[in-house]
Protein backbone atom coordinates (compact mmCIF):
# COMPACT_ATOMS: atom_id res chain seq x y z
CA UNK A 1 0.00 0.00 0.00
CA UNK A 2 1.54 3.26 -1.13
CA UNK A 3 1.24 6.39 0.99
CA UNK A 4 -1.03 9.15 -0.31
CA UNK A 5 1.30 12.15 -0.31
CA UNK A 6 -1.49 14.52 -1.34
CA UNK A 7 -2.84 14.27 2.25
CA UNK A 8 0.51 15.33 3.77
CA UNK A 9 1.23 18.91 4.81
CA UNK A 10 4.25 20.70 3.36
CA UNK A 11 6.25 20.18 6.57
CA UNK A 12 5.32 16.50 6.67
CA UNK A 13 6.47 16.11 3.07
CA UNK A 14 9.83 17.68 3.92
CA UNK A 15 10.23 15.46 6.96
CA UNK A 16 9.27 12.34 5.00
CA UNK A 17 11.87 13.22 2.36
CA UNK A 18 14.59 13.25 5.01
CA UNK A 19 13.39 9.92 6.46
CA UNK A 20 12.78 7.89 3.27
CA UNK A 21 15.34 5.40 1.95
CA UNK A 22 15.41 5.99 -1.85
CA UNK A 23 17.15 2.65 -2.46
CA UNK A 24 14.53 0.65 -0.59
CA UNK A 25 11.52 2.66 -1.85
CA UNK A 26 12.50 4.27 -5.20
CA UNK A 27 8.90 4.83 -6.43
CA UNK A 28 7.82 6.41 -3.15
CA UNK A 29 10.88 8.69 -3.15
CA UNK A 30 10.09 9.88 -6.70
CA UNK A 31 6.39 10.43 -5.85
CA UNK A 32 7.38 12.29 -2.68
CA UNK A 33 9.76 14.62 -4.55
CA UNK A 34 7.13 15.28 -7.24
CA UNK A 35 4.46 16.15 -4.66
CA UNK A 36 6.89 18.37 -2.76
CA UNK A 37 7.94 20.21 -5.94
CA UNK A 38 4.31 20.64 -6.99
CA UNK A 39 3.37 22.08 -3.58
CA UNK A 40 6.37 24.40 -3.38
CA UNK A 41 5.50 25.82 -6.82
CA UNK A 42 1.90 26.46 -5.78
CA UNK A 43 2.76 28.13 -2.45
CA UNK A 44 4.37 31.59 -2.65
CA UNK A 45 7.87 31.80 -1.16
CA UNK A 46 6.79 34.21 1.60
CA UNK A 47 4.15 31.78 2.85
CA UNK A 48 6.15 28.57 2.46
CA UNK A 49 8.19 29.22 5.63
CA UNK A 50 5.09 29.73 7.77
CA UNK A 51 4.13 26.62 9.72
CA UNK A 52 0.46 26.46 8.71
CA UNK A 53 -1.36 23.38 7.58
CA UNK A 54 -4.05 24.23 5.06
CA UNK A 55 -6.37 21.47 6.20
CA UNK A 56 -6.61 22.89 9.73
CA UNK A 57 -9.76 24.96 10.05
CA UNK A 58 -11.50 26.44 13.06
CA UNK A 59 -14.27 23.94 13.95
CA UNK A 60 -14.56 22.84 10.33
CA UNK A 61 -14.24 19.25 9.13
CA UNK A 62 -10.81 19.02 7.46
CA UNK A 63 -12.21 16.55 4.93
CA UNK A 64 -15.44 18.09 3.66
CA UNK A 65 -14.93 21.63 5.07
CA UNK A 66 -18.40 21.82 6.63
CA UNK A 67 -18.71 23.48 10.04
CA UNK A 68 -19.04 21.19 13.04
CA UNK A 69 -20.85 22.82 15.93
CA UNK A 70 -18.92 23.38 19.16
CA UNK A 71 -21.67 21.72 21.20
CA UNK A 72 -22.27 18.90 18.69
CA UNK A 73 -22.47 15.35 19.99
CA UNK A 74 -19.67 14.13 17.70
CA UNK A 75 -17.16 16.83 18.65
CA UNK A 76 -17.75 16.36 22.38
CA UNK A 77 -17.70 12.59 22.66
CA UNK A 78 -14.92 11.25 24.88
CA UNK A 79 -13.49 8.67 22.52
CA UNK A 80 -10.34 9.23 20.49
CA UNK A 81 -12.04 8.17 17.26
CA UNK A 82 -14.16 11.03 15.98
CA UNK A 83 -15.95 11.13 12.65
CA UNK A 84 -17.54 14.00 10.78
CA UNK A 85 -21.35 13.93 11.08
CA UNK A 86 -21.59 15.19 7.48
CA UNK A 87 -19.11 13.07 5.46
CA UNK A 88 -18.34 10.28 7.95
CA UNK A 89 -14.55 10.60 7.60
CA UNK A 90 -12.32 10.57 10.69
CA UNK A 91 -10.55 13.59 12.18
CA UNK A 92 -8.41 14.39 15.20
CA UNK A 93 -8.91 17.20 17.72
CA UNK A 94 -5.66 18.93 18.69
CA UNK A 95 -4.51 22.17 20.29
CA UNK A 96 -2.50 24.70 18.30
CA UNK A 97 0.09 25.63 20.94
CA UNK A 98 1.56 28.39 18.76
CA UNK A 99 -1.80 30.15 18.58
CA UNK A 100 -2.29 29.57 22.32
CA UNK A 101 1.07 31.27 22.98
CA UNK A 102 0.07 34.23 20.78
CA UNK A 103 -3.15 34.66 22.75
CA UNK A 104 -1.53 34.42 26.17
CA UNK A 105 -0.17 38.00 26.52
CA UNK A 106 -3.26 39.83 25.17
CA UNK A 107 -5.50 37.70 27.40
CA UNK A 108 -3.36 38.47 30.47
CA UNK A 109 -3.55 42.20 29.67
CA UNK A 110 -7.34 41.97 29.35
CA UNK A 111 -7.48 39.97 32.58
CA UNK A 112 -5.41 42.32 34.77
CA UNK A 113 -6.41 45.67 33.27
CA UNK A 114 -10.06 45.17 32.39
CA UNK A 115 -11.95 42.10 33.51
CA UNK A 116 -10.51 41.49 36.99
CA UNK A 117 -11.02 45.10 38.22
CA UNK A 118 -14.60 45.03 36.93
CA UNK A 119 -15.33 41.74 38.70
CA UNK A 120 -13.72 42.97 41.93
CA UNK A 121 -16.00 46.04 41.95
CA UNK A 122 -18.95 43.62 41.95
CA UNK A 123 -17.32 41.66 44.80
CA UNK A 124 -16.61 38.61 42.59
CA UNK A 125 -13.32 36.74 42.94
CA UNK A 126 -10.61 37.44 40.36
CA UNK A 127 -10.21 33.67 39.96
CA UNK A 128 -13.51 33.67 38.10
CA UNK A 129 -11.95 35.91 35.44
CA UNK A 130 -8.90 33.63 35.20
CA UNK A 131 -11.11 30.59 34.65
CA UNK A 132 -13.23 32.26 31.99
CA UNK A 133 -10.24 33.54 30.01
CA UNK A 134 -8.29 30.28 30.33
CA UNK A 135 -11.24 28.34 28.95
CA UNK A 136 -11.64 30.89 26.16
CA UNK A 137 -8.05 30.62 24.93
CA UNK A 138 -8.22 26.81 24.98
CA UNK A 139 -11.47 26.85 22.99
CA UNK A 140 -9.98 29.28 20.46
CA UNK A 141 -6.82 27.19 20.01
CA UNK A 142 -8.58 23.88 19.23
CA UNK A 143 -8.06 22.67 15.66
CA UNK A 144 -9.46 19.72 13.74
CA UNK A 145 -6.93 17.80 11.61
CA UNK A 146 -7.20 15.10 8.98
CA UNK A 147 -6.33 11.56 9.89
CA UNK A 148 -3.83 10.19 7.42
CA UNK A 149 -4.34 6.68 6.19
CA UNK A 150 -1.88 4.33 7.84
CA UNK A 151 0.79 3.56 5.30
CA UNK A 152 4.54 3.25 5.55
CA UNK A 153 6.91 5.68 3.87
Amino acid sequence: MEPNYSEYSLDELREALTQIDPKAFPENAVNLRQELNKRQMSVPEAISDVNFDYNEKFYTCPNCEVKIGFFSKELNKWSKDKTCPHCGKPYVVSIDFKFLAYLFIPVMVIHFLLLKPILLTFDVSGSFSTGILSGLIVVLSIRLKKVRSSGSI
